[in-house]
């Protein structure tokens, strides 16, 4: 019998499988564009899906200032966003 995932495992591999889903709409599977930054806010996390917001978040995370965000990028995103939504979540 194959042993289950843990639920980290589970969250690692579906944070690495929505970077692919919408990195790869444009053609280069190895970042995110800002068109592409806009989807993914759009479909998995609306609340960040404003036009100011999207901006914001490319400037900010853009660091070598490529136009667009790599995998690292992206987790310092996830990562960040973690942090703060720590911080406003029940006790489970």
């Amino acid at each position: 019998m194959a042993k289950q995932p843990t639920a980290l495992e589970c969250g690692l591999a579906i944070l690495h499988s929505t970077f692919q889903k919408y990195a790869g709409t444009d053609g280069d599977n190895k970042t995110i564009s800002k068109k592409e930054l806009s989807a993914m806010l759009k479909e998995q996390l609306p609340m960040l899906a404003g036009d100011e917001c999207v901006t914001a978040l490319m400037e900010t995370l853009d660091q070598d200032k490529s136009g667009t965000l790599d995998f690292m990028e992206y987790c310092v995103m996830i990562t960040t966003l973690c942090s703060f939504a720590s911080g406003h979540m029940p006790p489970q």
